[in-house]
């Protein structure tokens, strides 16, 4: 099979880094069975490790499968697709891209979330900790996703082919539209009789733990889904009693169970025995989602008691309603406070004289109002008067219309600027107002100051007639100000 050139994969994107490499979306390479392809790329000091010509075995019996095969392999599994070599020598391959729908959005202690592939280690935890992330898993969706597992070994077990080390961490799952599962490190696992990669275990899911037999074969990888079954019920990433299971496990499950863990590799039940088993019992198991435990209400200070009131009402509690079936997202629902005792006392502020909401309401609409019109004014009285009286100063009432015209409007635009900056101020409207108002008043004044120019050829009295009648602006401020000040104080 041909190698493609790694400056061929187009502008790569880094997706994610481990011990071994890094993995970059691969815009411009295409593979058979995927939609997207991604590039592993090999650290220099793991390159002399790896079996290339193992690794170039997988990808050609890849391309080897039919369609039908080739995509139920490549829609369970990273498998590699094509070597690529930098200036010729081997760096890593290209395979299947991660789907997004195998990514999963978690709630930090902050409140923020983070974005990260959803390995089923985070399955492997009690139902609080799910809810307090914002994983919402039921106990159907445990079963499923152990089925799923289940059937992606049978289908690589059919092929001869072991994962080796198989561990939560090397296999993602989904949740919607249905519970799915998909494998990473594909590299790893082995082919008959050779492995691209030295085989390793993650820590606590050795079979070296309870066997002295050779890794990666069907045998273990069978011993380690019953682990991964019996932790995944269980919730729980590090037990290995049966007893863990929850009681309404199914007789048949347990069983399957108590035959995977034993050090005999040859009493060891076939990934395929544990399918059927496991979609039977998901289809009676309990699909109700955790629910986020509810924090307890601030304590407030002591407060004076106020005179007895009549009782109020009982509260009449609502109906009933049913469970919505779509799933709900946990980091979507909202956490609601305790109910309050009927009979808790509430301390009430000092009634203070405001006038009645809706008055309120349009006193406080009329501030920006008010205050926009007041800049106005005064904007076109301090730009058209100074520039009306020097054109009639200058040109005797018959100079250039058309410089007078525009030092008049520029005029305007700059004290314009000016009430509106203070505007922002008096009414705290701090961002963009106050940024509109100081780009007017920059530009308002440059244009004046070039129609000044224009007039007189004077740079200095252009500068003057610009920017020195302040007392213009002040008196834009001080009527906004003023104005915003008196209308905030009615309505607050």
């Amino acid at each position: 099979m041909t190698t493609l050139e790694r400056s061929s994969l187009g502008s790569l994107r880094l997706l994610g880094s481990g011990g071994q490499g890094s993995v970059y979306h691969a815009p411009k390479a295409r593979i058979s069975f995927a939609a997207a392809a991604a590039f592993k790329e090999y650290k220099p000091e793991w390159r002399a490790r790896v079996d290339f010509g193992a690794l170039e075995a997988m990808t050609v019996f890849l391309e080897e499968q039919t369609f039908a095969e080739g995509s139920r392999l490549v829609e369970r599994i990273a498998w590699p697709a094509r070597l690529v070599a930098n200036a010729g020598s081997p760096v890593g391959f290209l395979m299947p891209e991660v789907p997004a729908d195998f990514r999963t959005s978690l709630r930090l202690p902050s409140g923020a979330t983070e974005q990260r592939l959803a390995d089923l280690q985070l399955l492997l935890n009690p139902e609080a900790y799910l809810a307090r992330v914002g994983l919402a898993v039921c106990e159907r969706d445990r079963y499923l996703l152990a089925a799923e597992v289940a059937e992606s070994l049978a289908i690589l077990h059919g092929h001869g082919i072991a994962v080796g080390d198989l561990s939560p961490k090397n296999v993602l799952f989904s949740l919607d539209p249905a519970p799915r599962c998909f494998f990473v490190d594909a590299d790893a696992m082995a082919l008959p009789g050779r492995s691209a990669l030295p085989q390793a275990e993650t820590p606590d899911w050795e079979i070296r733990s309870v066997s002295g037999e050779e890794l990666a074969t069907p045998a273990s990888d069978s011993y380690k889904l019953g682990l991964l079954v019996l932790r995944l019920l269980a919730g729980d990433q590090s037990t290995r009693d049966p007893g863990s299971l929850p009681r309404s496990a199914p007789a048949d499950i347990r069983d399957l169970l108590v035959r995977s863990l034993p050090a005999n590799p040859a009493a060891r039940p076939a990934p395929s025995s544990w399918v059927a088993p496991l979609r039977a019992a998901a289809a009676s198991a309990n699909t109700a989602l955790p629910v986020p435990a509810r924090s307890a209400p601030a304590q407030a200070p002591p407060t004076p008691t106020p005179p007895p009131r009549p009782a109020a009402p009982a509260p009449v509690a609502p109906a009933p309603q049913p469970a919505p079936a779509a799933r709900v997202q946990a980091h979507q629902a909202t956490t609601l406070p305790a109910p309050r005792p009927a009979t808790q006392a509430l301390a009430r502020p000092p009634v203070r004289n405001t006038p009645p909401p809706a008055r309120a309401s349009a006193e406080r609409r009329l501030v920006p109002i008010v205050s926009a019109v007041g800049a106005t004014a005064l904007g076109l009285a301090g730009g058209i008067l100074p520039a009306a009286s020097v054109n009639l100063s200058v040109y005797g009432g018959s100079g250039d219309v058309s410089v007078s015209g525009f030092s008049a409007v520029a005029s305007w635009v700059m004290y314009l600027g000016i009430g509106s900056v203070v505007l922002a101020s008096a009414s705290r409207l701090w961002g963009r107002a106050w940024l509109a108002g100081s780009l007017l008043c920059l530009c308002g004044g440059a244009a004046f100051g070039w129609a000044a120019w224009q007039i007189f050829g004077d740079v200095n009295q252009a500068a003057i007639l610009s920017f020195g009648p302040g007392f213009w602006a002040l008196l834009a401020a001080a009527v906004c100000s003023i104005l915003s000040a008196v209308l905030r104080g009615r309505t607050s």
